[in-house]
């Protein structure tokens, strides 16, 4: 697993996402290599985002349920509509290594 992130909307935290894709990874170090960028960093650990293309696709999911994806897989969050807790935790998987000398980065 490369990152894993929790999002707990409640009714005094409760927003929308819009629209995206998830194109902005964590490594370990800023290497400059081609097809990745721009540059970014949270929390002292560099982001950078790779680009690519694919067809949109929409995938509704109830209350309850689980949603597999790929990680450029156009999405969004509407706000909770019912008080209480509204739970996503967001894996993120790869399959093999970066190129150029990048390398996921490892907590």
């Amino acid at each position: 697993m490369v990152q894993a992130i929790l999002f707990d909307k409640t009714p005094d935290a409760n927003w929308k996402v819009a629209w995206h894709q998830d194109l902005t990874i964590p490594v370990e170090a800023r290497i400059e290599t081609a097809g990745f960028g721009p540059w970014s960093g949270k929390d002292g650990v560099p982001h950078v985002q790779w680009k690519a293309a694919g067809q949109e696709v929409e995938a509704c999911v109830p209350a309850g349920g689980l949603l597999l994806m790929r990680p450029l897989l156009l999405h969004a969050s509407s706000p909770a509509r019912r008080p209480g807790h509204r739970r996503v935790i967001h894996l993120e998987y790869a399959a093999g290594g970066l190129p150029g000398g990048l390398s996921w980065r490892r907590n």
